[in-house]
């Protein structure tokens, strides 16, 4: 039985039997060992009653989750609200990256020449920060069709500072020598608005 009414469900086993139904959608199993006549249990030793999760018209839910790196770290937090026929979604999200690197550069006009040469080195570290914010509103019209809107806006901005020290060499002594500093900012942001309806035949 499935919520104290007689089921489809057959299989040889009452293991198998309960494998056909999903189990997040099992609340409690009980069992009756000494069925009544309504339950018509000719036949067998006990009645098997699944009661499922009832849909919940009113409540909520909300998820917070982190993610800690000495590289990167992010934060996501959701709220999801339903009132009636109205769902409600908003989340938001912050992601920080950092990151640091660099390469050398040595030119001569042959592996073994070294008095007379060329050497660059570049050293950078770049900071991103991203923040997104999301609200979705659905609206059902009954148990098959849906509307819903959703909108978000992402925002990432960052910097990047990186050092170019150039040496030029002659007769293994510098003979020209400089640092070029490159600092550079970004930033850019996108709004995105989209709406949707879905209907199941």
């Amino acid at each position: 039985f499935i919520d104290n009414k007689p089921s489809s469900v057959y299989a040889a086993t009452v293991a198998d039997a309960l494998q056909q139904v999903p189990s997040e959608e099992i609340a409690r199993v009980g069992i009756i060992t000494h069925p009544s006549a309504k339950y018509d249990a000719e036949g067998t030793d006990a009645v098997i009653n699944i009661i499922t999760k009832k849909t919940r018209y009113h409540g909520y839910k909300r998820n917070l989750r982190s993610n800690i790196g000495n590289w990167q770290q992010d934060i996501l937090a959701t709220f999801k609200l339903r009132s009636g026929y109205w769902i409600t979604n908003i989340e938001g999200q912050v992601n920080r990256s950092a990151y640091e690197g660099g390469f050398k550069l040595h030119r001569s006009t042959s592996p073994k020449e070294t008095a007379n040469r060329f050497q660059q080195q570049r050293d950078w570290n770049n900071i991103y920060n991203t923040q997104v914010m999301g609200l979705t509103l659905m609206r059902i019209l009954d148990s098959l069709n849906t509307l819903n809107f959703t909108y978000r806006f992402r925002a990432m901005g960052g910097r990047d500072n990186a050092a170019l020290q150039t040496q030029l060499y002659s007769a293994d002594t510098i003979s020209d020598a400089f640092t070029r500093y490159i600092p550079s900012r970004t930033w850019n942001g996108v709004h995105t608005v989209t709406g949707g309806y879905t209907g199941q035949s």
